[in-house]
């Protein structure tokens, strides 16, 4: 089962974090869909054009740690374990009997 991460990303070098997002679309095009090893959503970016969003897949966290490394000096990355919220509630209950 993949897991979810938020990605909140600010830009450090605009001209250098663009580079690094046309390779890796160059890279990602050489790859089938089931074969990559993260999944995204389509990356939101703030107007103000000093960062952004992104939601991400994956079943191994060293993807992401990839990931950001692939980034970094260019981009600062934050990325953050998400849950479904009625799944939160389901092992809250679970867990209440702990309490």
């Amino acid at each position: 089962m993949d897991l979810k991460y938020l990605c909140l990303y600010d830009l450090i070098d605009h001209e250098e974090a663009l580079k690094r997002m046309r390779k890796l679309a160059e890279i990602s095009k050489k790859y089938k869909e089931e074969d990559k090893k993260l999944r995204s959503e389509t990356p939101y970016s703030y107007a103000d054009l000093t960062g952004g969003f992104q939601i991400i897949e994956t079943d191994d966290f060293e993807h992401l740690a990839d990931f950001a490394t692939f980034y970094y000096g260019a981009v600062g990355m934050k990325i953050i374990p998400i849950i479904e919220t009625k799944r939160l509630v389901e092992l809250y209950e679970e867990n209440k009997k702990y309490q």
